[in-house]
């Protein structure tokens, strides 16, 4: 059982048939490792993935700084990602990172799915690429309201009233285009909590709707690299983003993921 820091109300856990879920991955960051910059040295990792993320793709990085003339490119990594002939599930490997990332239009499944499969991928990271220590670790899921039915004024059925701000005004919820909410809550000493909440536009047909970005993240540096630790510290995340979700929308709301974006 994972103690809870948020003071909310608990919450079943239920796998809705239709969730606002687009985006959900989880990462860990540790010290570079200079081998995985060389594709050479990702063989016996590839190796012993490959049979379920079998395919291979490299991935430009630019990383940019800011200085006193501005905005300017400091350097280029790779990103190494293995995905499933799906494309539903992929590994991303970077010298100083390791992601698990679920493509949400495809096919994500539960909370346990990912669990399973991270324990699988950082058990080999640990035999095949050694690393001594954790430099953060943090588990994000991007939720997006986008129905077409629901216009600006009728936000307040599926959302807690706490968070529409502008939308729970009737003077101006008509007039309203966009608004974002950036929240950063303290779950304990070592863990903190981002909270990305607002009417925007977002997707592929830049469509209005209601987005609920959650990241909870440590960056206190860790000894303990094991795949039960890193696994206890992903649950403790998932279980206070659950509860905030939860918190966050209202019965009619959730009767809409279990059946689907018809308002009958």
């Amino acid at each position: 059982m994972v103690t809870r820091a948020l003071a909310l109300p608990d919450a079943e856990h239920e796998q809705f048939a239709n969730p606002p879920l687009k985006v959900m991955l989880g990462q860990v960051r540790f010290p570079a490792i200079l081998k995985i910059a060389d594709p050479s040295g990702l063989a016996s990792f590839q190796d012993d993935i490959r049979e379920e993320y079998s395919e291979y793709a490299v991935e430009q990085q630019l990383n940019l700084a800011l200085g006193p003339e501005g905005m300017s490119s400091a350097a280029e990594a790779k990103n190494y990602r293995f995905s499933t002939a799906d494309g539903a599930w992929s590994v991303i490997l970077n010298p100083m990172f390791l992601t698990l990332e679920a493509s949400v239009a495809t096919k994500y499944s539960n909370y346990d799915e990912f669990r399973q499969r991270f324990a699988h991928v950082w058990d080999v990271v640990l035999r095949r690429l050694e690393p001594t220590k954790l430099a953060q670790q943090g588990l994000r899921y991007i939720d997006f309201f986008d129905w077409p039915d629901v216009a600006p004024h009728d936000w307040g059925r599926y959302i807690n009233p706490h968070l529409l701000g502008l939308l729970g005004i009737d003077d101006l919820v008509s007039n309203v285009q966009h608004t974002l909410t950036d929240t950063r809550l303290e779950i304990t000493s070592e863990i903190a909590l981002a909270f990305k909440y607002g009417l925007v536009r977002s997707g592929p047909e830049n469509a209005l709707g209601f987005l609920m970005d959650t990241d909870c993240v440590t960056q206190v540096p860790r000894e303990d690299v094991s795949v039960e630790a890193v696994l206890n510290r992903f649950d403790a995340f998932h279980e206070e983003i659950h509860v905030l979700f939860h918190w966050a929308v209202t019965s009619e709301a959730k009767e809409r993921f279990r059946v689907g974006t018809s308002s009958d």
